[in-house]
This record gives structure tokens, sequence and C-alpha cells, in this order.
């Protein structure tokens, strides 16, 4: 039988060189590859690339996606006009009684329940159920506060023409959307995405 017999600095040599390899390996091997990764809105990095939150996209989640619907769960009058433009009251001797329309085009989301002799000083909520669906937030909107009249024909005490997405892209998808109209009127919109 062959025996190779080497000096003992041969293997001292042997396991330091191979203990710097596998130093060198485990450095390289260790880098963070999210160091130099810069997730954006609230985006998080994962081996090297973003996994972003619902609502965004792109390498870095710099991008705002279009939600495929913007769903109204309710809806606050915070301010409402004291008297109709030709003056007087909205009603000969109470307080109006108010109600909401909501469109989307020529289709009608919304046309509330009324809530009776309101007070024009106090805002008024609406919990929505169902909930109105927007299925096209590029798509024009109609909300309008009305006096509802059992004797003669209903008032129109104020409204707003706009488009949810115009309003809402940039703001990283707020739960509120306030809408002011017509001088006096103002709206508070609750709201949620579907992507």
């Amino acid at each position: 039988m062959f025996k190779l017999k080497l000096p003992q600095h041969f293997w001292r040599s042997s396991i330091l060189f191979g203990f710097i390899c596998l130093l060198m390996i485990g450095i390289s091997g260790c880098a963070d590859p999210c160091k130099k990764v810069s997730c954006q809105n609230g985006g998080t990095c994962s081996d090297g690339d973003c996994s972003c939150k619902t609502g965004f996209s792109g390498n870095e989640c710099q991008n705002e996606k279009t939600p495929i619907k913007i769903i109204v769960n309710k809806i606050d009058v915070l301010q409402m006009p004291p008297i109709p433009p030709s003056g007087g009251g909205w009603d000969a001797s109470n307080g109006p009684d108010i109600y909401l329309v909501f469109k989307q085009g020529s289709s009608i989301l919304l046309d509330s329940d009324y809530i009776q002799d309101a007070d024009v000083n106090s805002g008024y909520s609406w919990t929505l159920s169902p909930s109105i669906e927007i299925t096209s937030p590029t798509s024009q909107c109609e909300i309008d506060l009305r006096d509802y009249d059992s004797t003669s024909a209903n008032d129109f005490m104020g409204g707003y023409y706009f488009t949810p997405w115009d309003m809402l892209k940039g703001n990283k998808f707020p739960s509120t959307l306030t809408i002011e109209g017509t001088p006096n009127l103002k709206f508070k919109l609750y709201v949620s995405y579907v992507f």
C-alpha cells in the first residue's frame, strides 16, 4: 500500500486557504439584495424585489393602479344651503325633507330615503346598504341633495359633477373623499377600492 506523506506546513496552508475561501464565499453570499432597492408606497423588499401593497405596481411600487370599482359605503352631508336661491325657506313651515341622488352617467345608483324636517345647520349621514358600486371610476358621476315635497315638485338644493378617479389619484387611496359643490354644500363619501 502506498502512503503519501505531506509536510505539516502543507496541511496548515491548505486549511488556512480553505478557510479564507469559505469566508469570501460567505461574505459575498450574505450581501443584502434589498440594500439598493427602494420600495415606495408601503411596498416591502424580499430577495431584491418589491412586493407592492394592494393598489400599487412597478419595480419600486411607484405606480397607482386605477381601481376596477370604487365602493361608497356611507355619505355624510356636512353642509347644506340654508335657503333656496330665490329666498324664503325650503318648506313653508319647517326644515327641508332631504334626500340624496347619486348617478353615474345616466344610471341612478342611489335615490335615498328622505330625512324629514332637517336642520340646515346640522350634518346628516346615510349608511348605504347595499353600497354604491362605481364600476367605471374614470367616468363622470353626480351627487345631488334634494328637498322632498309631497304636495309640489321636489327642490334641487345643490349638487356636484365629479370624476372619482381624477379626485383620488395621487392621494394613495384615502378612505374618505370630500366633495364641495354649489355654495354652502359639502359631502363626505366613505370609500373602499376593488382592484
